[in-house]
């Protein structure tokens, strides 16, 4: 899962599964043991999940819902507290435990909105331009691309230059 640095009330889904076999349903979401770990820090406080009234409500930390147990079942909705996705690091993970089920981890890449991921910048399009990367237009270098989301192309080209190579020979007949 990918999410920006500061995002505030994120919704995690997790797919729990019995120790037993099968899927998790039917358990007390109280029984569910919350954490959460930052890339180089000691793991967050456990907590015990809390009940959500239903599955659409609106986000809480800390608290947790079995999503439909007939068409979804051992799907889980938890909401992490948001200091988990506090700027700082590069990733967090999430873990879900409960004495029943297997623990499920989930990592989260924390990415900012001006920073690719792993603290690379993003091309800008002054960069893009002067980098060898392919821009809208009509001029040398660009892709004439039409209104209609299709991209133009040289069909002649084609035929004479790139697939028989230097144009000397006999070109395909597209006809």
């Amino acid at each position: 899962m990918i999410v920006t640095v500061g995002t505030a009330d994120v919704i995690s889904y997790f797919q729990m599964r019995l120790l037993a076999g099968g899927d998790a349903t039917g358990l007390t979401i109280a029984d569910f043991d919350l954490s959460y770990t930052r890339t180089g820090a000691a793991t967050a406080a456990k907590v015990f999940a809390t009940a959500l009234a239903t599955s659409s409500t609106e986000h809480t930390d800390n608290y947790g819902i079995e999503v439909d147990p007939t068409d979804c079942p051992g799907l889980l909705r938890f909401d992490f507290p948001d200091a988990a996705y506090l700027t700082g690091v590069p990733e967090v993970i999430l873990t879900v435990k409960h004495t029943s089920c297997f623990t499920e981890s989930l990592r989260v890449t924390l990415i900012s909105a001006t920073r690719g991921l792993a603290g690379t910048a993003l091309p800008a399009v002054a960069a893009e331009a002067a980098g060898g990367l392919y821009t809208r237009g009509t001029g040398a270098g660009q892709i004439n691309q039409p209104a209609n989301g299709s991209i133009d192309s040289n069909v002649e080209y084609i035929n004479t230059v790139a697939i028989v190579g230097d144009g000397s020979a006999t070109p395909f007949n597209v006809a």
